[in-house]
Parts: structure tokens; C-alpha cells; sequence
């Protein structure tokens, strides 16, 4: 791939996908409200994993889309981890010192995240204590995408089999049961490392392919296919599928609780018409803000729940963590996201850049 041709794929912006991500943290504040019994409990115990769920394939296929096409050097590497720094860890790390000292909740209790073990191990991103739990997720998950980059473009091997193999590899890890082993530690990358790789598979196929799939898909399906697929999610709830008898397994290997996400994600990558609604302006504000909303909402609903409007109106409660979560995520987009990714990205531009192969001699 030319270098203008690997240009033009970095840079055109896939409005939908900015939509399915506000729908993804819209879905994890439904659930944890769900759990605090501020809205019925089918939309919680497991649909915010889902939500999750889809934030992780979304990862994959972004990380696909802008860097397996460029050559494995220092600058890249470089420049790739200045980009993933800049994006996730400034917001982390001010809204887990600020639940630390306000005492406030990552996971729904009241005694909030103590001084402790639990805040080691989310501010050294080994593993997250409540909500904070997927971030060290797909923080190990660009090490290991630093794996399979190197693995693709120095050994010149095949990417799709590289994938199949560590999926394949996986799956006999859970089939025989070695995810169990890490029950105690909790959420964990092995557990979750098929959604990266299932957006990564999808950040393969080439723009002239989404198109022409796009155009054999909504010429089979009616243009309401989308929202028929929106509206078929209450039966993919974990918690109604247990309800009415169906099994459901661990989110990370439940078949619909996989397969629901990563077929959206399918969807509005190849922009099918029946998705275009993913492409309004109020989902895709919420899209770019969906990090800030994932990591506040459960401290204010944490909040929210010692107020006496939690007896007067659940629903009511449960809307003001949504509107609270969306206000100051969006402060914290302006205050603290943006500021410090351009301070980041500002000081690497400034420091020395690795180098591979022909460096100059000292």
C-alpha cells in the first residue's frame, strides 16, 4: 500500500463508528443503573459488558485501521505510543485520584475505592478495581498489539493467520477450562483478547470491499434493518435471557453477548444505511465523550444514590446520572482530555525520536 493510499484510510473518519461509541457507554450507564435498581434489572447484570464489549472491538479495529499498514520502526513505535498515552492515562489517572480523595465509587459501594491494594493495581494498570477494570485491559492489549505489529511487518508473516492462530490458541485456553484459573484475579486480557482481535480482523478489509459490501447488504435489507437490529437487543439482555430460562455463560464467551456487539460493529463499519442514525450529531457528541462518561458515571451514580430523589423518582435519579455524567465529561473533555493529550503529543514532538536500522553513529 502506497503511502497516500494508507493516508487516505488513516484519516477517513467513519461517522457511525463515533455514534456506536456513544451507544456502547450509553448501554454501560443503563446497566450499572440497572444494578442500583434505578431502572428494571433486565438492562443490567451483563449488558454493560456488552457495551464493553464493543468498546474493546472498536479498539482493534481503530488500532487496525491506523497502524498495521506502517512500517515497524522506531518512529512508529514511538509515535503509536504517544498517541495511546496521550489518549486514555491524563483522564484515568485525574478521575482515579479525584474518587480517591472524594471517597467516591468505582464500583457501586458505598465505602467507594480505599487507599489500598485495589488503587495500586488500577494506578500501575495491572488490573481495574469496578468499572476502572477494562482500562488496564486495553492498555495490555496495545502492548500485545506492539507484539503482532512487530510479528506482521519484521517476520513478514500472514496477519489473518497470526490472528486465527491466537484465537484458535484461546479457545483450547477456555475450553479447557484455563480462565477459571483466573477467576480471582477478575477481568482479565486472555479472557477478552478475541474482541480486539475480531476488530482487528474487520480493519482488513478495504474501503472499496465496506462500500460494495454496504451496497449488497441494504439492497437484500430493508432500510429499517438497523433499527430492527437496535430493537432486537432486549432479547440479547443477559439478564432476561436468564429469566426465561436460556443459558448464558461468562460475558466475554457468551455467543450473543459477543456476537450482538461485533455484528453492530460490522454494520456500522461498513456504514449500512439502516445504521445511518449512528451518524447523528447527539450520538456522535456523546461518542467522542464516551471515555469521560465510562469512567464518571459510576462515582456520581455513587452519588446520586445518597439523595432523597432516589425515593421520590428511581427513573428520575437514574436520569440525572446520565445528564450529570454527560455534563462533566464534557467539562473534562475540554479541562483535562484535550489540554493534556496537545501538552503529550507537544513534549514527544520535542524529545528525541527512537530510531531503527540506519541511526546516525554517536
Amino acid at each position: 500500500m502506497t503511502a497516500g493510499k494508507r493516508g487516505k484510510m488513516e484519516h477517513q473518519r467513519i461517522r457511525q463508528l463515533d455514534g456506536l461509541r456513544g451507544l456502547a457507554a450509553l448501554a454501560v450507564v443503563v446497566s450499572h443503573c440497572a444494578n442500583a435498581g434505578l431502572i428494571p434489572e433486565i438492562f443490567g447484570k451483563g449488558f454493560g459488558k456488552m457495551g464493553v464489549a464493543l468498546f474493546f472491538a472498536l479498539s482493534g479495529l481503530l488500532m487496525g485501521r491506523l497502524y498495521l499498514d506502517r512500517p515497524f520502526t522506531g518512529r512508529d513505535i514511538w509515535g503509536f505510543a504517544i498517541s495511546r498515552i496521550a489518549r486514555v492515562l491524563p483522564l484515568y489517572y485525574v478521575v482515579l485520584l479525584l474518587g480517591l480523595i472524594f471517597g467516591l465509587s468505582f464500583d457501586g459501594a458505598p465505602e467507594g475505592l480505599s487507599w489500598g491494594s485495589a488503587a495500586l493495581d488500577s494506578a500501575l494498570l495491572w488490573r481495574g478495581n469496578g468499572v476502572l477494570w477494562s482500562v488496564p485491559v486495553e492498555m495490555q492489549f496495545y502492548l500485545a498489539f506492539l507484539a503482532l505489529w512487530c510479528i506482521v511487518r519484521l517476520l513478514h508473516l500472514s496477519f489473518v493467520q497470526v490472528v486465527l492462530c491466537a484465537l484458535t490458541a484461546q479457545a483450547l485456553w477456555i475450553a479447557e477450562g484455563g480462565h477459571e484459573l483466573l477467576r480471582d484475579w477478575g477481568e482479565t486480557l486472555p479472557l477478552w483478547i478475541h474482541l480486539f482481535l475480531f476488530g482487528l480482523l474487520l480493519s482488513r478489509i478495504p474501503d472499496h470491499s465496506r462500500a460494495r459490501l454496504s451496497r449488497a447488504l441494504d439492497h437484500g435489507l430493508p432500510p429499517a434493518t438497523g433499527f430492527f437490529l437496535v430493537a432486537l437487543l432486549p432479547l440479547a439482555l443477559p439478564e432476561l435471557r436468564r429469566q426465561v430460562g436460556l443459558p448464558v455463560m461468562h460475558n466475554a464467551i457468551d455467543p450473543i453477548s459477543v456476537g450482538v456487539p461485533v455484528a453492530l460493529l460490522f454494520l456500522a463499519f461498513i456504514e449500512s444505511r439502516g445504521l445511518g442514525w449512528l451518524a447523528s450529531r447527539p450520538l456522535r457528541t456523546l461518542g467522542a465523550l464516551s471515555f469521560g462518561v465510562y469512567l464518571v458515571h459510576l462515582p456520581i451514580l455513587s452519588l446520586i444514590q445518597r439523595t432523597a430523589l432516589v425515593e421520590v423518582s428511581p427513573a428520575l435519579a437514574a436520569l440525572a446520572v446520565a445528564v450529570l455524567s454527560v455534563l462533566i465529561a464534557a467539562g473534562l473533555h475540554v479541562l483535562v482530555e484535550r489540554p493534556a493529550q496537545r501538552a503529550i503529543k507537544g513534549a514527544a514532538q520535542r524529545a528525541p525520536t527512537p530510531c531503527t536500522g540506519n541511526c546516525p553513529a554517536p
